[in-house]
């Protein structure tokens, strides 16, 4: 069978390289995603910082979950976080961001 054709996916390739000290599981899955998450937000030496975070949060449950967890890194580091209450209204016609 040839090889798959186009890129990896981000989550795929996340995936493969998220065991932790030769363990992968749901917990080191999840913990992947949190640092990469965090990273985009706080940025390293290569990466520049978010200047704000867009999220799509669960209204019914809102901040919780990854999303909740690096919403709250953004806003305790004092980036602005929107919220899909807010962004929506900037997808209307006539509207300017």
């Amino acid at each position: 069978m040839a090889p798959r054709a186009g890129p990896i996916s981000e989550k795929s390739n996340l995936e493969n390289r998220s065991d932790i000290g030769g363990t992968k599981n749901r917990l080191t899955v999840k913990a992947a995603y949190l640092l990469r998450d965090t990273v985009k937000a706080l940025g390293t030496q290569e990466i520049q910082p978010a200047t704000a975070g867009i999220f799509y949060d669960d209204l019914t449950k809102p901040e919780s979950g990854g999303t909740g967890q690096t919403m709250k890194v953004c806003k305790r580091n004092g980036i602005p976080v929107f919220n899909q209450n807010t962004w929506f209204d900037w997808l209307k016609p006539g509207k300017e961001a």
